[in-house]
């Protein structure tokens, strides 16, 4: 049992599988996870296989293309993380793979870091707007007779 800690975000990113759920529209019955291990955030993404060429998909289109490529994945021992497609993909971004038990809430250890997931995202405290009081300028061109 090891924690892992990271003080920089979007570089550590844990994988995981939600089991096969009901069909639903295109015929999508599994979901994968990807979260970051410094700021919690979470792209969660339905597919009809879990087969790696979606896996190899999934990393470039929800991660590697808005955050940077990944130095660590995390990962349990499910076969769709290790195939010889992975292992490309792992080796052509230079992404060490690491492999962990099964969850088990007693035995994960897991820490507050005390911060939002926004300051830990952009590097500031959110402001906002006073809607209530001052009219933005989107509430000054809205209509809710022409929104119809």
């Amino acid at each position: 049992m090891t924690l892992i800690l990271n003080s920089v975000p979007f570089v550590i990113w844990g994988i995981d599988l939600v089991r096969k759920l009901p069909k639903g529209k295109g015929s999508l019955e599994y979901v994968v996870v990807v979260v970051d291990y410094f700021n919690k955030w979470v792209e969660a993404v339905p597919l009809k296989k879990t087969c790696s060429d979606n896996i190899v998909k999934l990393l470039w289109k929800h991660v590697i293309t808005r955050f940077g490529v990944l130095r660590i994945l995390v990962f349990d021992n499910g076969p769709q993380f290790e195939s010889e497609e992975l292992a490309n993909f792992y080796e052509k971004y230079n992404t060490e793979h690491r492999f962990l038990p099964v969850y088990y809430p007693q035995t994960t250890p897991s820490h507050a870091i005390g911060e939002t997931p926004f300051s830990l995202v952009y590097d500031s405290e959110v402001v906002l707007p006073v809607e209530a009081r001052l009219p933005t300028f989107l509430q000054i061109g809205f209509n809710e007779g022409e929104n119809d």
